[in-house]
């Protein structure tokens, strides 16, 4: 009976603040509205122009982007967008509300059949479909954490049972990326190539780590239990496994539901020190764009972190080694001693640090040419058409300039100014940046937090679902 009313108060709760999340955006809209009205006019009057412009423009590209709740999604079609190239944005049923869909810089949106645990057809077979019929020549997936093996999928299709040629920013294997979204697997490799990495210990049960525990491994040392599952509650839990039987077995108990073959977690050594990551778009082997920046669990802000060349060190060396392709993003710990990078995961898909690049599009824009062509776009300047040095390979890859503001989401910060870091969120957007904000582009600036996020919310009052956090940055509820 506890149980029962503790649940009914528990979904009250939960949507009380869906509730007070849809009001307070609702107030807000029509005034933001109305604040930016001149701007959207001269927004449609030049995106008006600017495609006239773009249509001039010779060797653009048809590109198709997907990941369209995400910043990084509206942020990659911004720059291909300014280089002359036609973007057309897609993603699932589910964020057909996408702010990102309503930028200028898109061309094109197209609803995807959502992906669900027991299909993937549908999505799959819709993007095939997309690439042939636009005849598409690039595909830049911002993907989903549930995509990421997918659209490797597709690509391999494209590659192997299609007729249309796509070039395409992703592993060329299944296989690589699946390494790669696997922490596992993905720090054996590291650990083959003499890269730094914390100690772990593969587990499938409780009994596991009670085995580990016999051997004194957990004595004076800190380690945790870490999640497979990158959705999973314990995904920022890092308690100290205990070394005596009696307090481990208290301690397990917790876990005995949720440790399994299905339901993999295993254990990680604990490196106490700051958090970073390093974010690259490759081809075979070579780093043309590189993104570094401070990071955290939850990460919703953004600035440089070149003072931290440890990182680009080993995310050279890696993706030298296995002669890598595709946006890859490395997250590391950096140990507070040595100033060694220990890297923690790889995530096979392009990182929101990418909107560190937003000054620097032209030479954003360039580095995927690169990437995706093989080598340089040749200038479109009369005087340098016919200069050899501008199909030259850049051999330093292209990076945020030092100088540039920090980047936030602008909501996020004002809810902070409730919280005890008010003075911080305050200082970060009188010094700082708003990712989505763009003068040329305002309504994703308007439109995420009242129309995307509002949408998101409304889908959750109907199924229940429970979220902790509306995280701006990704465009989705947590």
């Amino acid at each position: 009976m506890t149980s029962t009313v503790s649940s009914e108060k528990s979904v009250l709760t939960l949507q009380a603040k869906n509730v007070l999340y849809l009001t307070t955006l609702t107030l807000i809209g029509p005034v933001v509205f109305v604040l930016l009205f001149p701007v959207l006019i001269y927004s449609y009057l030049l995106n008006i122009y600017t495609r006239l412009m773009k249509a001039k423009l010779e060797g653009g590209k048809t590109v198709l982007v997907t990941g369209a709740p995400h910043t990084k999604g509206l942020e990659i079609c911004r720059i291909l967008s300014s280089a002359g190239h036609r973007v057309i944005l897609a993603d699932m049923e589910k964020f057909k509300f996408s702010a990102s869909r309503f930028s200028t810089a898109v061309d094109k949106w197209v609803t995807l059949p959502n992906v669900t645990k027991d299909d993937k057809e549908g999505y799959m077979a819709s993007v095939i479909r997309l690439l042939e019929e636009e005849s598409v020549d690039w595909w830049i997936p911002c993907s989903h954490t549930v995509t990421a093996v997918i659209d490797t999928e597709i690509r391999v299709h494209m590659e192997t049972a299609s007729n249309h040629s796509v070039k395409v920013l992703a592993p060329g294997s299944v296989s690589t990326t699946a390494v790669l979204d696997d922490k596992i697997l993905f720090m054996k490799e590291a650990r083959a190539l003499g890269l730094p990495v914390p100690e772990f210990h593969e587990i499938t049960s409780c009994h596991d780590v009670v085995q580990l525990a016999s051997t004194g491994i957990f004595k004076n040392r800190h380690f945790f239990l870490k999640p497979l599952n990158p959705y999973s509650e314990d995904r920022v839990c890092f308690s100290r496994i205990p070394d005596a039987l009696p307090e481990l077995t208290a301690f397990l108990a917790g876990y005995q539901h949720k440790i399994s073959p299905d339901s993999p977690y295993f254990v990680s050594e604990f490196v106490k020190g700051n958090e970073y990551t390093g974010t690259v778009v490759a081809k075979n082997g070579q780093i043309f764009m590189f993104v570094s920046n401070p990071s955290s669990p939850m990460q919703i802000d953004y600035t440089d972190a070149s003072s931290k060349p440890q990182i680009y060190d080993w995310v050279s060396k890696f993706v030298s080694a296995k002669n890598l392709t595709g946006s890859l993003c490395f997250d590391f710990m950096e140990h507070p001693v040595t100033g060694a990078m220990n890297a923690i995961e790889c995530n096979p898909r392009l990182h929101s640090a990418i909107v560190l690049m937003d000054t620097q599009r032209e030479q954003a824009a360039n580095a995927i040419y690169q990437a995706l062509e093989g080598y340089p776009r040749p200038s479109t300047s009369p005087t340098n058409n016919n200069n050899l040095s501008s199909l030259l390979y850049k051999t330093e890859p292209v990076v945020p300039g030092t100088s540039d503001p920090h980047v936030y989401w602008l909501y996020n910060e004002l809810a902070k100014l409730w919280t005890k870091d008010a003075a911080n969120a305050m200082s970060r957007i009188v010094r700082g940046k708003d990712a989505v904000w763009d003068v040329k582009d305002p309504l994703p600036f308007l439109l995420l937090p009242h129309l995307q996020i509002p949408s998101l919310l409304l889908h959750q009052m109907r199924s229940g679902e429970r979220w902790e956090i509306v995280n701006y940055c990704l465009g989705q509820l947590r």
